[in-house]
């Protein structure tokens, strides 16, 4: 079973000093809901590696577990909530 479609970009995610994160996700390339975990657990690998090739991680395996830690209590207890919504297409 194929968890995405073919190529094509996933999402953008854009730091507005004023604004905070900026974040536009394609939701049309996942065929379930799973597939979107599978794609976080991607991009969280990359990015340990990302941090620890540019000497802002000891390792990248540090680097994921302190990831993981934030990731676990950002969405236990939020910091800010989401805002936005679906755009028309």
């Amino acid at each position: 079973m194929a968890l995405f479609s073919k190529r094509k970009p996933v999402f953008e995610a854009f730091l507005d000093p004023r604004d905070g994160l900026e974040v536009r996700i394609n939701t049309d390339v996942f065929s379930e809901a799973g597939a979107a975990g599978v794609m976080l657990a991607d991009f969280a690998q990359h990015m340990a590696k990302a941090l620890a090739q540019s000497g802002k991680a000891d390792t990248a395996e540090s680097a994921l577990h302190e990831m993981l830690d934030i990731f676990v209590n950002e969405l236990e207890d939020p910091t800010d909530a989401p805002e936005g919504g679906m755009l028309g297409g």
